[in-house]
């Protein structure tokens, strides 16, 4: 991406570093827009929200690291069962 922005620039500075801001100006607005779709604000408060968007991180992670520690109930067992291969 940098060597894409880098040649764009080369000729014209002016426009297209000012087309690069409206492109990442646009990206930020669309992923902002994503969050808000996926997680809707309980109240106005702008910090309210930071602090719910913070406490389902922090949800989200512990759940996924609860996850990749716990095995499954009886993955012990089957693997007991297996028989290592043969070389």
């Amino acid at each position: 991406m940098i060597s894409l922005s880098g040649a764009l620039v080369e000729g014209h500075p002016g426009r297209w570093s000012a087309l690069l801001t409206a492109l990442q100006v646009a990206a930020a607005c669309v992923a902002f827009a994503a969050v808000l779709a996926f997680e809707p604000p309980r109240s106005a408060s702008p910090f309210a929200y930071a602090r719910q968007l913070r406490a389902r991180f922090l949800e989200l992670q512990s759940t996924y690291d609860a996850d990749f520690r716990r095995r499954p109930e009886g993955k012990e067992k089957e693997d007991d069962l297996e028989v290592p291969p043969e070389p």
